[in-house]
């Protein structure tokens, strides 16, 4: 492991005045242009820069887009079925791969527990062990809280108070937690099929990821992103897409601390891995820019020194390198 030349992370906005992001004050690791020119930042931190700035709010958003599907689901399944008392209902699934999904629903309407969906009102406390989700690379445990502040039949507003949701993919493990707002609408899209839009909305959300045997430490803030999920006219999933925007304050042993402000341009689809495979992004230090653009299993990085206009590098990597760039 490599050493780092900045402080450990901290939640201020003093620490992250001093934070050197793509600056001269230099960087960990070894890339691909070390020279006095590259003001002090390789290649390879710049690389990682692009792929935490992709990664941690796509995972982020997917995983508790799953979550809140997959009790769903269960809660679909299991319809009828469950202990009752005055004013809840118990109940546990198999989910889509494996491991389970258990509840419990609390609602001041009884009648409406039980039923097989989510309704106005109700509060639902979730727990998943072991409980492979529908996209068949995502792996949930942990649990949350939801509760659902207004639904009809092609709408739902829903807070969630998440503790410790862990996220298991291939690549390592993403650990979720903090207070959102979920807001989902379902439309029609000419020539049968569907879109489902999902918006997440939030302060902070912090994720501690473990990739290999390396720990690392992130923070959204400001949250403002959406999923586009497109089904054909026979319910099959067809596409994803994610775009918005957040402030990203990572703490990873691979490079210096960073708070980074994320946006796309215009949406990033996403691949059947989980991750960024089209789309172009741009985050943005105190005195510099990075870009970042994939496509054709490549991605393209771009670097402006000092927010100047003028592009100071440009290159290309592998997808496959950027993705061992992530955590």
């Amino acid at each position: 492991m490599q050493t780092k030349n900045t402080s450990r992370f901290t939640m201020t906005a003093a620490s992250f005045a001093a934070v050197c992001f793509l600056a001269a004050c230099g960087g960990s690791g070894g890339g691909d242009d070390d020279s006095p020119s590259s003001a002090g930042i390789s290649n390879e931190v710049a690389e990682g820069y692009a792929a935490d700035s992709a990664s941690m709010p796509v995972v982020a958003a997917d995983g508790v887009d799953l979550a809140v599907e997959t009790v769903e689901a269960g809660l679909s399944g299991a319809a009828g079925v469950g202990q009752v008392t005055a004013q809840s209902v118990d109940g546990s699934r198999a989910c889509a791969g494996g491991g389970t999904v258990s509840w419990t629903v609390t609602s001041a309407n009884p009648s409406d527990e039980g039923n097989g969906q989510l309704d106005a009102g109700e509060v639902v406390d979730v727990d998943y062990a072991g409980c492979i989700a529908a996209d068949g690379t995502t792996t949930l445990d942990g649990s949350l809280k939801l509760t659902v502040v207004a639904r009809d039949a092609t709408s739902s507003d829903l807070t969630l108070l998440v503790s410790g949701l862990k996220l298991t993919k291939p690549a390592g493990s993403f650990t979720v937690g903090g207070g959102l707002r979920l807001q989902r609408e379902t439309v029609a899209v000419d020539g049968g099929g569907s879109e489902r839009h999902r918006t997440l909305s939030a302060e902070s959300i912090a994720m501690v990821t473990m990739i290999g045997q390396r720990e690392s430490n992130y923070r959204l803030r400001d949250v403002d992103w959406t999923i586009v999920k497109t089904y054909d006219a026979g319910g099959a999933f067809v596409s994803r897409t994610h775009d918005g925007e957040l402030t990203l304050e990572a703490d990873n042993p691979r490079r210096p601390d960073a708070q980074l402000a994320i946006a796309t341009d215009g949406a990033l689809t996403v691949g059947s891995d989980g991750y960024v495979a089209a789309g172009r992004l741009v985050a943005t230090s105190l005195d510099n820019q990075l870009t970042a653009t994939w496509a054709d299993a490549s991605v393209t990085i771009t670097l402006d020194l000092g927010r100047d206009g003028s592009i100071d590098r440009t290159w290309t990597i592998t997808r496959d390198t950027w993705l061992g760039r992530v955590g």
